[in-house]
């Protein structure tokens, strides 16, 4: 009996081996014990460990939480409202009233090291925006802010979002594209070691720039103060990932 076990217990080890049957053990770890039974192969735990220095992407503002309370400063002037519009959802608006402009930037320290590589998303929709003018607009994506409206090389390299395209604000380069259409869109920019930056939309590469800077400084929002140049913006995260 115990020899036409073990002669049964080789045929499922070998038909194993042919046919790949899981995780179970080579024969020296199956035992036969003194009745004739074979005892339980043992079979290996799947483990999966990530390397002690991967990256995660780490969102540095959420929406529909308060702003100041995740590190932001709002920067800001005129007619210039700040909102939950959703468990998940921040609504900055920015109104002319007679002939004065509003702007409102939340910004943050810190965030990014001059001269080394990042890669950051902004995950907003546009409800309403004014086009944007030189060096000035009304939904902005900046990766260097200096303060106030921002200084000339900050105004120069900002990312504006107006509602049939987006480009640089020196108006070296822009991509058509609808952001009045009720969605959320993500707006990421990317900037190498050496400088190179690249901007995608949902995915898309649309944008390319070189000598792009940074001071550590993230900001978004409405950067000028200029009548008749608004907007309606909801964000829901910004966001650094792995450059």
């Amino acid at each position: 009996m115990l020899s036409a076990t073990i002669a049964s217990m080789r045929h499922v080890l070998l038909s194993c081996a042919l046919f790949a049957c899981g995780s179970v053990k080579s024969a020296p770890d199956a035992a036969v014990d003194g009745s004739g039974t074979i005892d339980a192969p043992m079979i290996d735990a799947l483990t999966i460990d990530a390397p002690p220095d991967a990256c995660v992407p780490t969102p540095v503002f959420l929406g529909g939480m308060d702003p100041v309370a995740q590190g932001w400063t709002v920067n800001k002037s005129g007619a210039a409202t700040i909102s939950t519009a959703g468990p998940s959802i921040t609504s900055l608006v920015t109104t002319t009233t007679g002939t004065s402009g509003a702007y409102q930037l939340l910004s943050k320290a810190g965030l990014v090291t001059p001269g080394q590589p990042f890669d950051i998303e902004l995950n907003m929709q546009v409800n309403a925006v004014n086009p944007h003018n030189s060096f000035d607009g009304a939904a902005v994506l900046m990766a260097r802010y200096s303060g106030g409206f921002g200084d000339g090389t900050d105004r120069a390299q900002m990312l504006y979002v107006d509602g049939d395209r987006l480009g640089w604000t020196d108006d070296t380069a822009s991509f058509l594209s609808n952001s009045l259409d009720g969605a959320f869109h993500t707006y990421r920019l990317k900037v190498d070691s050496g400088g190179n930056a690249t901007v995608y939309r949902d995915g898309i590469s649309v944008l390319t720039r070189v000598g792009y800077v940074t001071n550590g400084t993230l900001a978004f929002g409405d950067q000028t103060n200029d009548a008749n140049i608004e907007s309606s913006l909801y964000i829901r995260s910004l966001t650094l990932r792995c450059p």
